[in-house]
């Protein structure tokens, strides 16, 4: 058996984009050589690692078993590669949800550059695409601000979260007084996309509350929800990091509750995943790390 660098490259591109031309595009090669890597891997381990359907093809379970092996070989070839190079490079993608990564995701890098005189590249995007990522190998790691129950998937918690309601800064019930629960019926509410974490966490605490509520406007990014809310159109549940931003303090009302709603931010990593000595550097600095 001779199974090559290359033919594990290029099963990882397929199983990233399941999509032999993609695939291409991404490695520089031509849709000819993917396919003939592809064929000669499965030929030498005598086994099918996709299931083709035209003109589609899919990752089966013997694909997703050699998946994370066909990932840690490379890694440890870039350490390899490292090893005796005083310029070291790192290799280390990470996906981080919205919300982190507009708020958090600047201060944490800052702070881990200064140290280390390094960066991830990172990725941001809602929870169920991050998971998908991680899923794929595709990202490292994520940091991330919703619920996750995968059997496969280690959580970490890693920080507390208080979350507001955020309204028009004239707004009748932004008065600084405590205001019970149930005087929020019948206001219009601006609320993230639903794979998001932020809705998540809404429709499992704070809205459980109030239902049925009104929800007039879906958005899915933070900035533009707070647009809509800054014009009066409506109210938001949203993370109280925002809040405290210098630049907004005088844009919005906050509805004070009498009920505080805190969730918890996690580190997630794939189980089988390999942790380069990059990735054990950044995820062990985000733990110990303060937001401040």
């Amino acid at each position: 058996m001779n199974i090559t660098i290359k033919q594990l490259e290029v099963f990882l591109a397929i199983a990233k984009h399941e999509n032999l031309s993609k695939a291409a595009e991404e490695l520089y090669i031509t849709k000819g050589a993917v396919s003939q890597a592809l064929q000669e891997l499965e030929r030498q381990l005598n086994i099918h690692l996709f299931d083709r359907v035209h003109p589609n093809i899919r990752l089966n379970h013997e694909g997703k078993r050699l998946r994370p092996l066909a990932d840690e070989i490379l890694h440890r070839m870039k350490e390899v590669n490292n090893l005796f190079n005083k310029e070291k490079e790192h290799f280390l993608k990470i996906g981080v949800s919205k919300t982190i990564g507009t708020h958090i995701l600047p201060r944490l890098f800052a702070n881990f550059q200064e140290n280390f005189h390094w960066l991830p590249k990172a990725y941001i995007a809602n929870t169920t695409e991050l998971l998908e990522l991680l899923e794929t190998v595709t990202v490292d790691a994520i940091l991330l601000e919703g619920y996750v129950n995968h059997n496969e998937i280690n959580i970490e918690p890693w920080l507390d979260d208080e979350m507001a309601v955020f309204s028009h800064k004239n707004h009748k019930l932004a008065d600084g007084k405590i205001h019970k629960i149930q005087e929020l019926k019948g206001e219009n509410w601006i609320l993230r996309e639903p794979n998001s974490g932020t809705r998540e966490f809404f429709e499992q605490s704070l809205g459980q509350l109030i239902y049925p509520y009104e929800v007039t406007q879906t958005l899915n990014t933070p900035e533009s929800v707070l647009g809509m809310v800054e014009q009066g159109l409506g109210i938001t549940f949203i993370s109280k990091l925002i809040a405290e931003l210098p630049k907004n303090e005088d844009r919005f009302g906050i509805i004070q509750l009498d009920k505080k709603f805190t969730r918890t931010l996690s580190i997630c990593y794939h189980k089988k995943k390999y942790h380069s000595q990059s990735m054990d550097q950044f995820l062990n600095f985000c733990r110990v790390w303060q937001l401040s």
